[in-house]
């Protein structure tokens, strides 16, 4: 798994949960850093990156990402920008089992969620050792972000 492209930012990460492939369960909490909750322009694979290292370029045509940003937050998006972040390619690491996220989708509010996963949902790191960027992506290309929030 390649992080994409081009991102559609959903959020930013508080918590990240997951089974590892040995079946033992890990748990990182992010809320000192600005790890970002993004999706690819379908909603198929989710990333988590680390925003701070982003750097704004100029807008791209930017249309499926448009449409995947108003179906999840309900929310009218106006302008889009394209940021450069290191474009790791990410390894399995086991399956994810939840997240917590902050997001303003639906009321334009900073708010936290909770979402637990029902399905197993691969999830992905850049590295064994000090990982900086994350992935997740579930089998045949079904969708993880739907107008009601995270699924799987």
């Amino acid at each position: 798994m390649v992080i994409a492209k081009r991102l559609v930012l959903l959020g930013r990460v508080i918590v990240i949960a997951w089974e590892d492939t040995t079946g033992e369960d890990w748990r990182i909490d992010f809320n000192k850093d600005n790890l970002a909750l993004c999706s690819n322009a379908t909603g198929t694979a989710l990333f988590f990156v680390p925003w701070k290292k982003a750097k704004k370029t100029k807008t791209p045509k930017w249309e499926k990402e448009k449409k995947t940003f108003e179906n999840w937050s309900g929310l009218e998006a106006d302008s889009g920008f394209q940021v450069t972040i290191p474009r790791d390619t990410l390894f399995v690491c086991g399956v994810i089992t939840s997240i917590i996220y902050e997001s303003d989708k639906w009321t334009g509010k900073k708010t936290l969620y909770e979402h637990t996963y029902q399905r197993p949902v691969k999830f992905y790191q850049d590295r064994q050792k000090s990982p900086a960027a994350w992935g997740a992506l579930q089998e045949r290309g079904k969708k993880l972000v739907s107008p009601r929030g995270l699924i799987g």
